[in-house]
């Protein structure tokens, strides 16, 4: 069990660190920006200013992602993402797909354009940062389950959010 940071500048030809996946955080800081190789993370973390990290493959985070400066780009992959996502900088979203798992409550913070937004988990609750716009060029795909809904509503009540959708596909969501 780690539960410290792991920094990459973005250069390693790493494919695996497997204890990764179970707590601490990957962070990375190249000043030269780089690849992302790794499948597997607890927290990732993207954080050099003007540099550009981009997936060279699908990732799986079992806890957040934060982009706190520089760039994180999809290309075509998938993030399939347990916990929170925090945009305090640049998301280029390339074709891919970010999909929020678990029944755990996922909190959307930044303004992000994703091309396709995916939660079909019966029950997940996914709060919004007020004031916050959420835009989706391609495919919002929500689907709960009736009775156990997904939840999607403001952080901080009564203040909205905004999401500008492109094409859905929804069922069994409970707006706020």
């Amino acid at each position: 069990t780690n539960n410290g940071t792991f920094e990459l500048d973005g250069t390693q030809n790493t494919q695996s660190i497997t204890a990764m996946s179970n707590s601490g955080t990957v962070l990375y800081n190249g000043a030269s920006g780089g690849t992302i190789k790794l499948a597997n993370f607890y927290n990732l973390e993207v954080s050099r200013n003007a540099e550009t990290f981009s997936l060279n493959n699908d990732i799986d985070i079992n806890q957040n992602l934060t982009i706190n400066a520089g760039s994180l780009k999809s290309n075509n992959y998938t993030i399939t993402l347990a916990g929170n996502w925090s945009n305090n900088s640049t998301f280029i979203q390339g074709t891919g797909t970010v999909i929020f798992d678990t029944t755990n409550t996922s909190i959307i913070s930044g303004n992000t354009t994703f091309y396709n937004f995916t939660c079909n988990t019966p029950g997940k609750p996914i709060r919004f940062t007020a004031n916050s716009l959420q835009t989706i060029s391609n495919l919002f795909n929500v689907n709960g389950s009736t009775g156990n809904e997904i939840i999607l509503e403001s952080t901080s009540t009564p203040a909205q959010w905004d999401l500008n959708i492109n094409n859905s596909d929804v069922t069994c969501v409970d707006v706020s």
